[in-house]
């Protein structure tokens, strides 16, 4: 995955060159949530999105989390919650 970045972190004047490799992109720009959300606030929103997502079921290409993996997995990433047949579903 190549995710978009932000300026530099050097020089936010500068554009983060698309030619950089994924990488040295990462190391060397500020990422496309922080530019637009600042360090302060993208740390809050990262935490909550933990807390309300804790297996990331949601993702939005460039949202909150979509360049990190803020899973906390605890459970198998194949197995899905159970849940129990209701009474109008149920068989006789």
């Amino acid at each position: 995955l190549v995710f978009e970045m932000g300026p530099l972190k050097t020089d936010w004047t500068k554009t983060c060159s698309m030619s950089m490799p994924q990488a040295e992109r990462e190391e060397k720009c500020i990422s496309q949530n922080e530019a637009s959300w600042g360090t302060k606030n993208l740390a809050r929103l990262e935490m909550i999105k933990t807390e309300v997502d804790p297996h990331g079921l949601f993702v939005c290409t460039s949202g909150i989390g979509y360049d990190k993996d803020l899973r906390k997995v605890t459970e198998s990433p194949t197995s899905m919650p159970s849940v129990a047949p209701s009474a109008a579903t149920a068989g006789p």
